[in-house]
């Protein structure tokens, strides 16, 4: 009896089909990849440039903008912010102490439409300053000797006051003792603040702790900027109320 042999067909596991046919796909791909071109010589100076000036831009918005400053005040100190003189009609600031670009010496004198933030404007009287300002500490303030016809006496050797004195203590110690003489002399106060483009630096303490771990750590000084406020006061007697007079008032900027 003929026995009939049946020849079985192999079976194929469709997970093991599913995995060699992608294997084969990516093993074309990679042999169809063409090589990196390299770059051209324009691609490079290109990336050479914008990589400078991505530097550049980065240290201009550090520290030559005021745009990043923080937001900060500190007991016994004029505010940043009241550093800048407001327009007398609008209230409004003349510029954002935080932008970028402040204006770097501006000097006001009569009827020039402007104010300070607590409503001192050319003109007010020595006391009326006191009364807005007398709890800020000065940066510093000197004198100047003026004569009876009005003219400066520059023979005069005037007095030169700086240290951690508020506006009141400066009138009540020198001013209402007769030290100056609001018949003939007249009085700058200087308002200052300081800043790094990022932090603020109101007491000569800050300052002096910022300069002291900077240095430490770099070999060269920090790159600040001083901002002031100035009220420039002179002897009116020709107004029927001899004293101090304000005859000009400057914001200022420099690095």
């Amino acid at each position: 009896m003929a026995v009939q042999t049946q020849t079985e067909t192999s079976r194929v596991n469709p997970i093991e089909e599913e995995e060699e046919t992608v294997a084969s796909r990516k093993t074309r791909k990679a042999a169809k990849k063409k090589p990196a071109k390299p770059m051209r010589p324009w691609q490079v100076v290109l990336g050479i440039v914008g990589c400078a000036a991505a530097l550049f831009l980065g240290r201009y918005l550090r520290y030559d903008t005021t745009l990043f400053m923080e937001h900060r005040t500190l007991n016994g100190y004029l505010p940043v912010e009241e550093y800048m003189l407001n327009y007398s009609d609008t209230k409004e600031p003349t510029q954002n102490v935080r932008s970028f670009h402040l204006n770097r010496y501006s000097v006001y004198d009569v009827n020039s439409g402007y104010e300070t933030s607590r409503g001192i404007s050319v003109g007010d009287s020595w006391d009326s300053f006191v009364e807005a300002y007398g709890d800020m500490t000065m940066d510093y303030a000197y004198t100047t000797r003026y004569r009876e016809d009005g003219s400066i006496d520059w023979d005069y050797d005037s007095p030169y006051f700086r240290g951690t004195y508020t506006v009141r203590e400066f009138d009540e110690k020198f001013v209402k003792t007769g030290e100056i003489d609001p018949v003939k002399d007249g009085i700058e106060v200087d308002f200052r603040v300081e800043t790094d483009g990022m932090k603020i630096f109101y007491s000569n303490d800050e300052q002096n702790n910022y300069y002291h771990s900077y240095t430490n750590s770099h070999l060269s000084y920090p790159n600040t900027r001083d901002i002031y406020l100035d009220f420039t006061f002179a002897p009116e007697s020709d107004t029927g109320r001899p004293g101090l007079t304000l005859k000009y008032i400057s914001q200022s900027s420099y690095r």
